[in-house]
């Protein structure tokens, strides 16, 4: 699911109104390679569910969240494999740079807030 999503944007609204709260979205570094995965492979899925099963994770193009929600049943473990097709300009980053991107996100936002003369805790 991507971050621009009516449901993230529902979600950031009822938080920001139901609680009182600034919700804040950041875009990360290499973010589209951490909304699922784009194969899966039959034939490991074959080991573990029956026809019926699988027909269903491939019926439509959520098969990847389809595959965890019929595994969840189950106490499996299944081999799977990505191509990322990263690159130098848009690789899949899961550590300090994302957690510089949430500070400073945060900052700049204080600093709005602070800025328009709001009181926060």
């Amino acid at each position: 699911m991507q971050i621009l999503t009516y449901v993230y944007k529902k979600m950031r609204k009822v938080f920001a109104d139901k609680y009182n709260l600034v919700t804040i979205q950041c875009d990360y570094f290499g973010w589209k390679f951490m909304q699922g995965s784009n194969s899966i492979f039959r034939y490991e899925l074959a080991k573990y569910f029956n026809n019926k099963e699988i027909e269903y994770i491939f019926s439509n193009n959520i098969g990847f969240y389809r595959s965890i929600e019929i595994a969840s049943k189950y106490k499996i473990n299944i081999k799977a494999r990505e191509n990322l097709e990263q690159s130098l300009d848009n690789y899949n980053e899961k550590g300090l740079i994302q957690g510089i991107y949430n500070i400073s996100a945060v900052i700049s936002v204080m600093k709005i807030i602070k800025g328009n003369g709001y009181k926060f805790s």
